[in-house]
């Protein structure tokens, strides 16, 4: 079903359920949701996100990390969309709303579900897995951004590591965390997924593209994918809006990753950049 907590974006027969925030009640649009031929779904959003979890029988990946997860989402999910039903955050959704949006996405069809998960203050991790409780976890690395809210490279990577939690009496499914091995901190991060309870593999690459590519590959083989299969899901890749988009205009081509910027997702993007031949123009701002 298609949940929405926006009463813009519903069309008839979505689903909207009203949230509350600092300087809007969503109760107040239920009137302008039902003309337009929505449902009313008045529950917690978070509740009853963490109830819908329990029911889902797909596999369910988060991508964590300081950088790239957006791009891993999209090429994972073009991955392995070539031979499974596979649902994705939509765009860099990655929030306390848009997270448990994600799982809602979902359903009884649903073979494989990668969830972005994303953190700015200490315990946002904390709060989202509570709601994923993920069987597979895609940790792309710690890096340097968000750190205006912590007080140590230290305490951001232990925040990252939160994401490893035990799994519950329901979860069956082996899990597996597959851990950037570029990243700072990564044995730690390594022991903390162990002691969680889950088999690691660690991965590499000559730069951050090729270790985007390297995750991918060994998650398509995980799940049995045939090697040229894999090969053409990330030929097919197509990135969200603003991430490493790439446009050809009469011979020139530009490379739109103006989203947003840290350290480490502008080193990604001059390393992507390199792999273009000709002359090359960088336009920057702040980060």
């Amino acid at each position: 079903m298609k949940v929405s907590i926006d009463s813009r974006t519903i069309e008839p027969g979505d689903y909207f359920i009203p949230v509350k925030g600092t300087h809007f009640d969503g109760r107040d649009f239920i009137p302008e949701v039902v003309e337009k031929g929505g449902n009313v779904l008045d529950v917690d959003l978070f509740s009853y996100a963490k109830k819908y979890r329990k029911r889902l029988s797909a596999k369910v990946i988060a991508v964590v990390g300081s950088a790239g997860k957006t791009t891993v989402k999209d090429m994972l999910y073009s991955v392995l969309s070539m031979s499974f039903n596979v649902v994705k955050t939509h765009e860099n959704q990655n929030n306390e709303f848009g997270v448990p949006l994600t799982l809602l996405a979902a359903d009884e069809e649903t073979e494989f579900l990668i969830v972005e998960m994303g953190l700015r203050k200490k315990q946002d991790l904390s709060f989202l897995v509570n709601i994923v409780h993920p069987d597979m976890v895609v940790f792309t690395g710690v890096g340097v951004s968000h750190m205006a809210f912590f007080d140590s490279p230290l305490q951001l990577a232990n925040a990252k590591a939160r994401v490893f939690r035990s799994a519950l009496s329901w979860q069956t499914n082996v899990r597996t965390a597959f851990l950037c091995s570029s990243g700072a901190y990564h044995e730690r991060i390594c022991d903390k997924a162990r002691k969680a309870g889950y088999n690691v593999v660690s991965y590499s690459g000559e730069d951050k593209v090729a270790e985007n590519i390297e995750v991918c590959c060994l998650v398509g083989s995980f799940f049995g994918m045939r090697g040229e299969v894999v090969q053409q899901g990330i030929a097919a890749y197509k990135g969200s809006s603003h991430r490493m988009t790439v446009y050809k205009r009469g011979g020139v081509t530009v490379l739109d990753d103006s989203y947003n910027a840290n350290p480490s997702g502008v080193l990604y993007a001059l390393q992507y950049l390199r792999r273009f031949e000709g002359r090359k123009i960088v336009v920057l701002a702040d980060m």
